[in-house]
């Protein structure tokens, strides 16, 4: 095949970065990464619309993306996230701590469960 016109082909090398970004937002749960994919979409026009969108986006889809539940950012698990995410984990059910904390997991989603080791 011919080489494509250079226009066609810059068309082309936008498309396959913002597939690779949606890709690696998806698999890693990176909020950064699908924030970055949605600026580059040309419908987009400006960040606070990007926000708003993945925002959106994410808790109407939230059963099908737990892995950004564990990133910062967008609180899915104010919305009984976490006991979903944890019941099918096997995760258990702990007492809080004085401060109403249980390590690591509990300060970054204020939840009352534990990781089994």
């Amino acid at each position: 095949f011919p080489p494509l016109p250079d226009a066609i082909a810059e068309l082309c090398r936008r498309e396959l970065a913002l597939s690779s970004l949606i890709v690696d937002a998806s698999v890693t749960g990176d909020r950064k990464l699908a924030l970055q994919a949605l600026t580059l979409d040309p419908m987009v026009r400006d960040l606070d619309t990007a926000r708003a969108i993945l925002d959106s986006l994410l808790r109407e889809f939230e059963p099908y993306l737990p892995q950004f539940a564990y990133r910062t950012g967008v609180k899915l698990y104010e919305e009984g996230f976490c006991d979903r995410v944890h019941r099918q984990r096997g995760h258990e059910r702990v007492r809080a701590d004085r401060e109403g904390r249980v390590g690591r997991h509990a300060r970054r989603h204020q939840c009352d469960y534990r990781h089994r080791e």
